[in-house]
């Protein structure tokens, strides 16, 4: 499945150029993909993250101009709204006036409703907020739920903003019902924009006990990698607020990037999230040596395209192979640089209807000997909600936009700039990208210091109608030319720009607008 959206090379340009904002280009803050769509989860947070958010698991996302963070445990994502909402969650540190703003709009932008949120916490400490308001309804479509931190100085648009996707329901249709008794979940530790460990400490307090008393903690990279994923048992009595820690061992990137730790409970009904909290970290990178699969992480739920990468290899040439629990069999042979590989692994053609199950994924050098190995569970993605994201790819002197089915999340501008970042693949092999390929960033012949294989997305945020993407250092490896940063320039704005929010894209590396000249 593919939109087509051909176009003469100069009206791609052209696209571009009159595109093309300001260079006024905030520094790059570290967070991952920030996205103006509920924060990673049925809720959403704020937090300089991929918002809009991982979910590689359902998850909500948001922007973020300060430290604090907004986790929103009302409306769930997508909510069906007809003339009211109940909008409810956490702020880490209670604002100004113990007060927020609430923003509904329609998928126009227009404004359904505006108003104060008051919230109930201390100075210095968190706060919570739980309120339900009367709008009447736009048309039926899509709209956003913005729960608002202003900034007082007005030097900026905002301090910290979570937003939810939300739907409009048309005359008639019955409204979806927030959960009955969401749990406010903080995240004490790791605090926000705090540098961690492997393995990772975690603490934190509960509004109320869940089911089964049952916590899960997942941790992303900036690309919504998930990199590890474990359970807690809180400590309370049902009835009662509760509180609950541990500690988790991820799968360690390649390099020292911004990461997020989520902790959420779900409903035992239809296992819906009812309560989340997230915090947005450093990363420690990889300290070992010899092979080592940084992605996928071991023991972790994954999908197709199956992003594969690997540091240390002994050998040049590879098969990597998928077995799954049933039989079958998925191969592709690739290329290793300089003992780095990565690839995205999916069927050629339509993939076989296959139920979720667990699978083997195998490195084998040409000699038929297994160098590394990684015990995974595979999604059956047709029996679980999805987003579907468009990727644009070079087509000749024209474009072609590629239809990408991931497992449900709020921070799809996020996820569809990784699958921008890991090439055209099966239905799309046939085109090509203006990111670099690992066999260029093995080839760029300027200062590698501290460069992995291949670039990766470092964070995304959006700013009113601007989307800014902060790419990895590698991206420096681009080639150069005027027509090449504009196909570039074009890729990305095109993969953005399927979101209406977005007017504009500006791109940086490492904070760098100075990068990505002609």
């Amino acid at each position: 499945m593919r939109s087509l959206k051909y176009m003469s090379l100069a009206l791609l340009l052209a696209a571009c150029s009159s595109q093309t904002p300001a260079t006024n280009t905030p520094a790059a803050t570290s967070n991952l993909p920030a996205q103006a769509t509920a924060t990673i989860a049925s809720g959403s947070a704020a937090t300089s993250i991929p918002t809009t958010a991982p979910q590689a698991t359902t998850n909500p996302q948001a922007t973020v101009a300060t430290a604090n963070q907004i986790n929103l445990s009302a409306p769930p994502a997508d909510a069906l709204l007809t003339t009211s909402v109940r909008v409810a969650g956490t702020i880490v540190l209670t604002p100004f006036e113990k007060t927020l703003r609430l923003l509904i709009q329609a998928e126009d932008g227009s404004t359904v409703y505006e108003g104060p949120i008051s919230t109930v916490g201390e100075y210095g400490s968190s706060a919570t907020f739980d309120v339900t308001v009367d709008f009447t309804p736009p048309a039926a479509g899509k709209g956003v739920i913005k729960v608002i931190e202003d900034d007082m100085s007005g030097e900026l648009p905002y301090r910290t903003i979570a937003e939810q996707a939300v739907q409009f329901a048309p005359v008639g249709a019955e409204a979806t019902q927030a959960p009955e008794q969401a749990i406010l979940i903080e995240l004490t530790e790791p605090a926000m924009n705090s540098v961690v460990g492997n393995p990772l400490n975690f603490k934190g307090t509960l509004s109320a006990m869940p089911f089964e008393k049952n916590v899960v903690i997942e941790v992303y990279d900036s690309e919504l990698h998930l990199l590890g994923q474990t359970s807690v048992t809180a400590d309370g009595e049902y009835g009662s607020a509760g509180t609950f820690s541990g500690s988790i061992n991820f799968q360690a990137p390649l390099t020292k990037r911004i990461g997020r730790v989520i902790a959420y409970t779900t409903s035992p009904k239809d296992g819906a999230v009812v309560g989340q909290a997230e915090s947005t970290v450093t990363l420690p990178q990889w300290e070992g040596t010899g092979a080592y699969m940084a992605q996928p992480a071991p023991e972790t739920s994954a999908f197709l395209p199956l992003h594969v990468e690997a540091v240390g290899l002994s050998s040049d040439n590879y098969t990597v192979r998928l077995r799954y629990a049933d039989g079958t069999l998925l191969e592709q042979n690739t290329q290793a640089y300089n003992g780095y590989l990565a690839l995205s692994l999916t069927w050629d053609t339509a993939p076989p209807e296959l139920p979720t199950q667990g699978a083997i994924l195998e490195l084998v050098k040409a000699d038929g000997s297994v160098e590394l190995t990684q015990n995974l569970r595979m999604l059956d993605l047709t029996s679980q909600p999805t987003t579907t994201v468009e990727v644009s790819w070079l087509a000749g002197e024209g474009s072609i936009n590629g239809v990408r089915t991931l497992p449900k999340t709020a921070s799809v501008a996020s996820a569809a700039l990784r699958e921008l970042v890991w090439g055209p693949v099966g239905e799309d092999a046939a085109y090509s990208t203006a990111i670099p390929s690992p066999k260029a960033v093995a080839d760029y012949a300027g200062d590698k210091t501290g460069w992995t294989g291949r670039v990766y997305l470092r964070s995304v945020r959006i700013e009113g109608d601007t989307a800014y993407v902060d790419w990895s250092r590698e991206m420096r490896a681009w080639g150069g030319g005027a027509m090449h940063l504009e196909s570039l320039q074009a890729q990305v704005d095109f993969t953005l720009k399927q979101f209406p929010q977005v007017k504009n894209v500006v791109m940086t590396v490492e904070g760098d607008e100075n990068v990505l000249q002609p």
